[in-house]
């Protein structure tokens, strides 16, 4: 009949306009929840071909015995040692270093193998954290894309602000400038750097060692290198940089000296835009970088604008010129 035609029409585009709605008012999470599992992605990716670079460890340990066991009857300045590898009975060769002895080439190997191991065991932790947290936010994706109520979105920002990937609701309280606070705060405690960007490193220590009176500080020249370890703006960062550090850490803090190369990175962007100035200044938050990061990037923060991880550590510079009028560089530990 025609009234059961017109209900069906009805409640049709009933749904359609409900499913629509959601769809709007979902967007912001979604984009929250996929941006965040892109990082998460990411990250394991480059967890695994740090775990890869770890599987030497046990050759290196093995290298190590074997020193420790025939290196007595090595001539001086030899370049290898050739033994019987008394855990599988087949020859083995181990390289040396020809101006150590042979104890000293041991200890050099037991010095990798115990820190890749550490690295092993970090990185094996943490990539369980991020296969969980990948799974999670998987399955936030999947729940909104079936959502049809908006209870439903209610229960996916409750989940995204638990895993620390938006930030809850405030308590109301307000900061000295009448602001809300953040919740998970960054600790003035665990300030630990001034980052420097200049055109003359060499001037620039020069100057700063007449001013402190301290010795010239040695500048460390890193040439480009592909890094997948390292971002900028989201993409593989490839540039060279000279660097250098004046040691204040009786203070509790150093302040460091970059002179960029004409690649691409934050501390070039930073020169072309400014000229000589204080880039970023670091603070060390422990286990609560995730938290903050996600909380700073729910606040409106470019969390992208350089992220590096190296094994037991990481360092985030988050974009703050415009608010903070500097960035900062949040690290879980120094």
């Amino acid at each position: 009949s025609a009234a059961t035609v017109s209900e069906v029409l009805e409640k049709y585009f009933s749904m359609k306009n409900r499913i629509t709605r959601i769809r709007q008012k979902s967007s912001d999470l979604r984009r929250i929840a996929t941006t965040a599992l892109d990082r998460c992605r990411k990250k394991y990716e480059l967890q695994q071909k740090q775990w890869k670079d770890t599987e030497k460890r046990e050759t290196f340990r093995i290298y190590g015995e074997m020193l420790q066991t025939y290196g007595y009857g090595l001539e001086p300045g030899a370049r290898k040692l050739e033994a019987l590898n008394y855990y599988t009975n087949e020859p083995i060769t181990v390289p040396l270093d020809p101006t150590l002895t042979a104890q000293e080439n041991a200890q050099k190997y037991f010095e990798k193998y115990n820190k890749l191991k550490r690295t092993y065991e970090a990185l094996t932790e943490h990539m369980e954290e991020t296969r969980g947290e990948i799974q999670q936010l998987e399955s936030i994706c999947t729940f909104m894309d079936l959502a049809l109520a908006e209870e439903d979105l209610v229960q996916v920002k409750e989940e995204l602000a638990d895993a620390g990937y938006i930030r809850k609701k405030f308590s109301g309280k307000k900061t000295n400038q009448g602001g809300s606070a953040m919740e998970n705060q960054v600790n003035l405690g665990g300030f630990i750097q001034i980052a420097l960007v200049v055109h003359d490193i060499e001037k620039a220590c020069r100057k700063w060692a007449e001013i402190f009176g301290v010795p010239v500080p040695p500048i460390r020249v890193d040439q480009p290198s592909h890094n997948p370890n390292l971002t900028y703006r989201g993409k593989e960062a490839y540039y060279g940089l000279k660097f250098a550090v004046i040691d204040c850490r009786e203070r509790g803090f150093v302040i460091e000296l970059h002179e960029p190369d004409e690649n691409p990175s934050t501390f070039r962007e930073f020169l072309d835009k400014h000229g000589n100035g204080v880039h970023h200044i670091g603070f060390e938050v422990g286990d609560k970088r995730n938290e903050i990061i996600a909380e700073l990037a729910a606040a409106g923060y470019d969390t992208d604008r350089t992220v590096g991880i190296y094994p037991g550590s990481s360092w985030t510079i988050v974009d703050g010129e415009d608010d903070l009028g500097v960035n900062l560089n949040i690290k879980p530990v120094r």
